[in-house]
């Protein structure tokens, strides 16, 4: 009895807690840096690449990027769960509001560039787009470190080669 009792205390703890690691609202979730790997799906040395990455990025274009995974979107919008995020964490310096939210969903298989408006013009819809499926092959191998990487790498390319053209364009005039 006592067996049973023990096994079905467990099991409901098993329960209780996966879908607490599972479901995991946008509101509750708070940044501890440039990385946030809620999913735990980041090696170490990759959450140090990345971060460092990030902060040479921001150093460099005043841009801050956010790089979240998540277990789960537990049915909630991918466009709308990326966007409250985003606002809600303040991504980017405010008074220029250059930001990414770079948003993996493990479970569903599924991921998010989110952009300010501050790089609306610098990076499209499209832009982002192009530098997901650039990524794919890599997420599909669970190489969640590499992919992001990727990502990140495309963007800062995206940047500076806006920040080239915009300089060329000035020393024109």
């Amino acid at each position: 009895m006592f067996r049973r009792t023990t096994l079905t205390i467990t099991a409901a703890l098993i329960l209780l807690l996966s879908c607490c690691l599972f479901a995991q609202s946008a509101k509750e979730l708070k940044p501890v840096g440039y990385v946030n790997d809620f999913a735990g799906v980041i090696d170490g040395d990759s959450i140090k690449k990345l971060n460092d990455l990030c902060l040479q990025l921001n150093q460099k274009t005043q841009t801050k990027i956010a790089v979240v995974t998540i277990h789960s979107l537990d049915g909630a919008n991918l466009e709308e769960y990326a966007t409250q995020l985003f606002n809600q964490w303040g991504v980017g310096h405010k008074s220029t509001n250059r930001g990414v939210l770079i948003l993996l969903s493990i479970q569903d298989r599924r991921y998010r560039i989110e952009v300010g408006k501050g790089l609306d013009t610098v990076i499209s819809n499209e832009k982002t787009a192009d530098i997901g499926l650039q990524a794919v092959p890599l997420l599909k191998q669970s190489q969640y470190g590499a992919a992001i990487e990727l990502m990140i790498r495309r963007i800062a390319e995206t940047i500076t080669s806006d920040s080239k053209d915009a300089l060329q364009e000035a020393l024109k005039h």
